[in-house]
């Protein structure tokens, strides 16, 4: 019979490591809740030789994911190239899309600062906005360039989550953890959003991989698939984070912020004098999903957080700032397709 304590410890509310890709050895998260009395976790042994690996999972559903994944990554290879990237005094390698999409296109051309370098105002903020030793969080973290100034700003004593539903994505962004030693980085393969759950991603026509965006009816993009979908008040649950420690979150996830921001009540209430937020402000997507009521919206921050405009150094006052969103959400003709705020906790 199981004592008291070995009741209480046959389940846990954990974060388990889902699979270890096979080929990078990138570890991949799954929160939940697992059955420790019955052993329904992976248990993983996972080697390297010269970047290539194998993983030995006791859960057979999971070794058969792990194969798939190793299948599709082998073929995929062909479709990434690695570039330099480099901000101000920094270089480092860095993987992308060898498929013609945006971004990685940008990072190779001659905008944004120069070869290998993407948008350096918003690339300052976030360093500006972090210490050795802090949290930050990367919502759409793309292929990772916000993930890589974080890792590297917040020191082996600090913690970076990012989250990215885009499985095309997700797989360029374990490569560059690989690449880079983001020891410090916890990968989630999944979208925040207003509560736990599964909904649908769409992905464009072009090849604009970071357009990717919650499905609503009337998306014109070509395919979707099913992803999991967390807030962030229950991520840190999961994860053990104390959100008074969070000091940096970006978030730029194509419209669903209002979502994003509605699951977090908790979180944007813990965090301490000086944290920032760095996020999208797309109040076209936002018209056109149901249920969203901007003021409603942003009401719980006007009164701790400080907001400033898309050069991150001028402040704008909360009735200004309204007023501009509520001209472009209630406008039949959207002319400008967003812009970033900085909001700084006072």
């Amino acid at each position: 019979m199981q004592s008291h304590r070995q009741m209480q410890m046959s389940t846990q509310h954990v974060v388990e490591p889902f699979y270890i890709d096979p080929i990078i050895g990138s570890t991949v998260y799954h929160t939940g809740t697992v059955d420790v009395s019955q052993q329904r976790y992976t248990t993983s042994l996972f080697s390297t030789t010269s970047g290539l690996g194998f993983a030995m999972f006791l859960d057979f559903e999971r070794g058969v994911h792990c194969l798939i994944r190793m299948y599709k990554y082998l073929f995929a290879r062909k479709s990434m190239k690695k570039i330099t990237c480099r901000f101000e005094q920094t270089t480092w390698p860095f993987w992308v899309h060898d498929d013609g999409d945006y971004l990685s296109r940008k990072l190779q051309s001659k905008t944004h600062g120069g070869p290998g370098t993407w948008e350096p105002t918003h690339s300052r903020a976030v360093i500006n906005n972090l210490r050795v030793g802090d949290v930050a969080i990367d919502l759409g973290a793309n292929m990772g360039w916000y993930t890589h100034l974080m890792s590297q700003t917040v020191g082996p004593h600090g913690r970076v989550i990012a989250l990215e539903p885009n499985r095309d994505n997700f797989r360029v962004l374990q490569a560059n953890q690989d690449l880079n030693a983001w020891h410090n980085v916890t990968l989630c393969e999944q979208a925040a959003g207003l509560t736990k759950g599964r909904l649908w991603l769409s992905e464009p026509k072009n090849t604009n991989h970071g357009d990717s965006r919650i499905y609503h009816p009337g998306d014109s993009h070509d395919r979707r698939y099913e992803i999991e979908v967390i807030d962030i008040d229950s991520l840190l649950s999961q994860l053990e984070i104390d959100a008074t420690s969070v000091r940096f979150v970006k978030m730029d996830c194509q419209g669903a912020e209002p979502h994003i921001l509605g699951g977090m009540q908790r979180t944007l209430s813990q965090m301490t004098v000086g944290s920032a937020i760095l996020m999208e402000i797309w109040p076209e997507s936002w018209s056109q999903q149901p249920n969203i009521d901007i003021e409603q919206v942003f009401a719980p921050l006007q009164d701790h957080w400080r907001i400033t405009n898309d050069d991150m150094v001028t402040a704008q006052s909360w009735t200004d700032f309204m007023a501009r969103v509520s001209v472009h959400f209630h406008s039949s003709r959207h002319v400008l397709r967003g812009w970033d705020v900085l909001l700084t906790r006072v």
